[in-house]
């Protein structure tokens, strides 16, 4: 394979393998906050990554480019052995400086590429055709931009706020891209193998095509030692995925009958920022739990004595941010910017065919919450 385009990024090093290894648990975690779980996958595992999905690019490959995304890019490792007359490249990463030298190295060499600087937190890739993803392993994510997946919970942000890196570079990869390789931590792997579900959605995890177990011994280089393998996605639902175990890493691979399909969208890393205005809830907690319900017009309004019963009260009414892409079928009025945003609307609760039950639904979510609603007899 021929990797000419890439060797100006050979001597970029990787934040993990300058960084030393931590002598005990404790060590851990500062070790991470140096490093960010920066360790550029090795050239041997790359070539292996490429091997899999190499087959089912073939054949589209003639007919159009084929974009290839990695949501945590680095120095590109893992983009090294595509060619600019049939791939287009798309990576994001935190660390500016290196994705910057891979975008003009890139750039240099005749690909129609993006790459941003960005988090996995703050970008929802869509419409790309592979993913070949060698994600950070266990950083603890926290933003109100993570996008609601099964890996996701409950975090300082409220629901869907909080996950670990490489759980959700996996589930973000299979929402973006056809064909997915994800190396993952060995112990990880084996539970999505397991319970796809707890990680990914409905769709992707029939999808699963392949559990490659890989040798240990592959990040020596990397200046740390983790044993790993490799998780394959399908383009479309599989039957039964395949176990294999490889002593070595140019072993013979069994024919996965990876397929890709038309794209019918431009590929886009569709990155979000968020601007940090500092807190929106500034009321003193008091412990009190009332919430005065009331209307201006359609629009009902809520009033509160404790900063502590809003949070919870609002997070619980508003539900979640609406998403740029909407389900199919579903169309959100123009200004709706939260998934529960009409339940604010009086003309939506008229509208249903039980108004009371729409209302005391409304005000049993409230409740829930752990506020006590006080409506005056004028709202309902």
């Amino acid at each position: 394979m021929e990797t000419s385009w890439y060797d100006p990024l050979r001597s970029v090093a990787s934040k993990g393998s300058q960084a030393e290894r931590p002598g005990s648990l404790a060590g851990l975690a500062a070790a991470r906050e140096i490093h960010q779980g920066q360790f550029f996958t090795p050239d041997a595992v790359a070539a292996l990554m490429w091997r899999i999905v190499e087959p089912a690019m073939a054949v589209i490959g003639d007919r159009r480019s084929i974009s290839v995304m990695d949501n945590s890019v680095g120095s590109g490792r893992l983009l090294q052995f595509a060619s600019p007359d049939k791939h287009r490249l798309y990576g994001l990463d935190v660390d500016g400086e290196t994705i910057g030298e891979l975008g003009r190295v890139a750039q240099t060499a005749g690909f129609t590429c993006e790459f941003e600087t960005a988090g996995l937190e703050t970008a929802r890739p869509d419409n790309m055709d592979v993913a070949l993803i060698n994600p950070p392993f266990s950083l603890h994510l926290e933003s109100p931009l993570l996008y609601p997946h099964p890996c996701t919970c409950y975090g300082k942000f409220g629901p869907n706020t909080s996950t670990l890196s490489h759980a959700y570079a996996l589930a973000q990869a299979l929402e973006a891209a056809q064909l997915v390789v994800a190396l993952l931590p060995a112990t990880f792997a084996e539970e999505v193998a397991k319970k796809p579900s707890d990680y990914v959605s409905y769709s992707s995890e029939k999808r699963l095509a392949a559990i490659i177990d890989l040798p240990g011994g592959l990040f020596k280089e990397e200046n740390t030692e983790v044993r790993v393998s490799l998780l394959v996605f399908n383009s479309k639902p599989v039957a039964e995925a395949i176990r294999v175990k490889l002593d070595k890493l140019d072993a013979d691979l069994p024919d996965l009958r990876l397929s890709l399909a038309e794209r019918w969208g431009s590929p886009k890393l569709r990155v979000h920022g968020i601007e940090d205005k500092g807190p929106s809830i500034t009321r003193p907690v008091t412990g009190d739990k009332t919430v005065r319900v009331l209307h201006d017009g359609r629009r009902i309004s809520l009033r509160f004595n404790c900063g502590l019963t809003e949070a919870k009260v609002l997070n619980a009414v508003y539900d979640a941010r609406k998403e740029t892409h909407a389900p199919q079928g579903h169309r959100y009025p123009r200004g709706v910017r939260y998934t529960g945003q009409g339940r604010l609307d009086m003309e939506v609760h008229l509208a249903q065919p039980d108004p009371n039950a729409s209302f005391e639904s409304f005000l049993s979510i409230i409740r829930k919450a752990g506020g006590k609603p006080d409506v005056p007899t004028s709202v309902w």
